[in-house]
């Protein structure tokens, strides 16, 4: 995870700023994760838009 340039560019700590860069997010996270995606808000297309420009993540474990 590190910095990319401009216009939906990763810095560590910022939140993507593109639709395309939080789809590389998602995807991180589903292989992480799935549970967050499929039992939180059902779609990766959901899911996908809650993390652009959004500082927030939550994960959980069984």
């Amino acid at each position: 995870m590190g910095a990319a340039g401009p216009g939906g560019g990763r810095r560590r700590g910022a939140p993507p700023t593109t639709r395309d860069a939080a789809l590389r997010v998602a995807a991180e996270h589903v292989a992480l994760c799935p549970g967050q995606v499929f039992q939180g808000t059902g779609t990766l297309t959901a899911y996908t838009d809650l993390l652009v420009d959004s500082h927030q993540r939550m994960f959980w474990s069984d």
